[in-house]
């Protein structure tokens, strides 16, 4: 997830129905299309969180939350406390306001903010699919205590936000390709240097009777941050397609986009993808592809690392694609892709056109933009957001787990992508 909230959100749900859930291994997901509201452009999941396993105890052993934004570009489940009831937050352990000592905290980086909060372990639902026991997520929550200086940003910025999620939206849903957080590190192994350690403990100073400090820590495998996906049953715990249709009048009037995802890839490919649909590797941890834009009438644009977040409401393109876009007509752009196959082989994945409209030229609310809403920005990465899901079908193959690969080396994440354009 690539955040670029501008407002800092205040403790409450949607006014309007939540998403409904599914049966079996299909979740309805929605999208608010009207641009005045801040969780504009950003797809929306209902999640269900248990203290104990689901049917075995009381009815206040579990909640559902609405509006959890589904992100293709993060692992792992973070709420907001306040999502959660009082009961379910205490038989879960998590602190009531202020860290206790001993308590382990998460630290998500993202560039401009960081999300920050209390490790903890449940059970986790989507539709009636659960996990096959209780995974780590992170409680997101009020502290009198800022994140420790080592829990800053990815950019090196002099200011920054603390769980900024947009207004309504009650927290994340991460379905990257990874099965947990600490996977994406060498050897599955989480660091400890301050800087980039993703797990805090509450500690003491030296010479003081406060628990005020923190020390990165590896946490416990209970608490470790995990893509609920790759704990849910066999079947459906290789990953997730995400099915958009295209933008619709309909639709546009009604401030609403509707879409599926599906659980386990392999269990929908031969319904959802051609059989000519090729895996797009994904490269290391940075879950990245190579791309590039060219024209018509124009020779490709230089490769840029190219990612896909449902979690952005915006395309982010190098600011370098404007001086391109000067020469050509938006209808003729396109997106290239390009991976090494299973082999170490460079091979091409197809062309996608693709429309781009600088966000910042938009004058007032345009429903009508959410397909094509672009920041340029310095920088050499090509996000595509939401708006390059829309009308397409995109899967995410979890990667395997590198500590439990005893021989070999783990697979690497993949991407499938149908368009109904394209054909591929």
């Amino acid at each position: 997830m690539t955040f670029r909230p501008s407002l800092i959100a205040a403790a409450v749900l949607l006014s309007q129905a939540p998403a409904a859930l599914a049966a079996g291994s299909a979740v309805e997901v929605q999208v608010e299309l009207d641009a005045n509201k801040p969780e504009f452009n950003r797809p929306l999941v209902t999640v269900s969180v248990c203290a104990n396993r689901p049917g075995s105890g009381h009815a206040d052993d579990c909640v559902q939350v609405h509006n959890v934004l589904l992100d293709t570009g993060s692992s792992g489940l973070q709420l907001r406390a306040d999502a959660l009831t009082a009961d379910l937050a205490e038989k879960l352990g998590v602190s009531a306001e202020d860290p206790k000592p001993g308590d382990i905290h998460y630290c998500g980086r993202f560039p401009g903010h960081v999300m920050w909060g209390q490790a903890a372990s449940a059970w986790v639902g989507l539709g009636d699919v659960y996990t096959t026991g209780p995974i780590g997520i992170a409680v997101l929550k009020p502290s009198k205590y800022d994140p420790p200086n080592g829990c800053h940003p990815s950019e090196n910025l002099a200011r920054f936000g603390v769980n900024l999620l947009p207004a309504g939206v009650n927290g994340i849903l991460g379905v990257a390709p990874l099965p947990n957080v600490c996977s994406k590190f060498p050897n599955g192994d989480c660091p400890t240097d301050a800087d980039s350690a993703p797990y805090f403990q509450k500690e003491p100073v030296e010479g003081s009777f406060d628990w005020v400090g923190w020390k990165p820590v590896v946490p416990p495998t209970a608490l470790e941050l995990a893509n609920p996906v790759s704990a849910f049953p066999v079947g459906a715990n290789d990953g997730v397609v995400l099915q958009m249709s295209a933008l619709s009048p309909a639709e546009l009037k009604a401030g609403r986009a509707m879409g599926t995802l599906y659980l386990g890839v392999e269990a929908w490919s031969a319904e959802l993808f051609p059989p000519s649909a090729r895996k797009i590797l994904l490269t290391g941890s940075t879950l990245a592809v190579t791309g590039g834009i060219n024209t018509l009438n124009a020779g490709p644009a230089k490769d840029v690392q190219t990612l896909f977040d449902s979690g952005s409401p915006d395309i982010g393109a190098p600011r370098a694609i404007l001086t391109l876009a000067q020469g050509a007509a938006p209808a003729s752009w396109y997106l290239w892709l390009t991976a090494k196959n299973a082999e170490g082989q460079r091979e091409f994945h197809g062309s996608y056109r693709m429309r781009f409209v600088d966000a910042s030229n938009i004058v007032g609310s345009s429903p009508e933009s959410a397909n094509v809403r672009t920041k340029f920005e310095s920088g050499g990465n090509l996000l595509l957001g939401m708006p390059f899901f829309y009308g397409r079908t995109i899967a995410f193959g979890i990667a395997d787990d590198p500590r439990k690969v005893v021989d070999g080396k783990p697979s690497a994440g993949f991407l499938m992508i149908e368009d109904p354009e394209t054909g591929r």
